[in-house]
């Protein structure tokens, strides 16, 4: 999988995760297995943590080495 491709992936789950928290935030309001709902997004956002900072170390990683590139060219 290429760099772009896992950062693609971890803003689609990204996005995907705050959908079901803002629909999961307005069923709370009704019946429904609340406690349930709850801990699968947090099950969720568990996943998706690690994979953010891997992409934001990624990204600081790539602007360091621009960085340096720029500095050794000078």
């Amino acid at each position: 999988m290429s760099r772009a491709a896992g950062g693609q992936l971890a803003d689609h789950l990204a996005v995907c995760l705050t959908a079901r928290l803002a629909v999961a935030l307005r069923q709370a309001d009704g019946a429904g297995d609340a406690a349930g709902q709850q801990q699968r997004l947090n099950q969720l956002c568990a996943i998706l943590a690690p994979l953010r900072k891997g992409d934001h170390r990624a990204q600081w990683l790539r602007l360091e080495r621009d960085k340096l590139e720029l500095e050794l060219k000078k």
